[in-house]
């Protein structure tokens, strides 16, 4: 199936994002237990652009078949994808202008310790958490990923151009 008329798929149709349950007591809450890229590069080699809600599909323990389907969080399937997919960009547009220090200025550049030491210290925080634990996943696939101002007219050209602000994870 293809998610109905409207285009989009459930990331869990097909396969195609797989998740186990994160907590027991957060309910229908996944965490990422694989992806498989072919139906995407299937649909994109056709001319497609594929579009995914974030939820997984739930395999039974032991057996064949799906159990049902999880939510995701939408900033870890995106990492999870683009490494998958061997993405050349994950860009995500927010409404700041990237990592901001202790000092509320934007980190330019940022490696898997420094990003882990600002967590732990508490800098980093709430839903920056998981689009940085996102770009560290897809940077250690060779992906470029980086955490911009999408409020900022031209944000996403200029990342796509390479010369865009904000905070860029895997580029040495």
């Amino acid at each position: 199936g293809g998610g109905g008329g409207g285009g989009g798929w459930r990331g869990g149709e097909g396969g195609i994002i797989k998740a186990e349950v994160q907590d027991s007591e957060l309910g229908y809450v996944g965490r990422v237990t694989g992806v498989d890229a072919g139906p995407l590069e299937a649909l994109a080699q056709s001319g497609c652009l594929p579009v995914l809600s974030p939820i997984a599909a739930q395999q039974r323990n032991g057996s064949a078949g799906w159990k049902g389907y999880l939510n995701v969080n939408a900033d870890t399937v995106a990492g999870e994808l683009a490494s998958a997919i061997e993405a050349s960009n994950l860009i995500f547009l927010t409404d700041v202008e990237g990592i901001l220090d202790e000092n509320g200025n934007c980190v330019s550049s940022i490696s898997r310790d420094g990003a882990k030491e600002m967590i732990e210290s508490g800098v980093i925080t709430r839903g920056m958490i998981p689009k940085v634990e996102a770009c560290l996943k897809a940077a250690e696939s060779g992906v470029k990923a980086v955490i911009t101002d999408g409020r900022r007219s031209g944000a996403l050209l200029e990342v796509v151009e390479g010369r865009g602000v904000g905070t860029w994870f895997g580029v040495s």
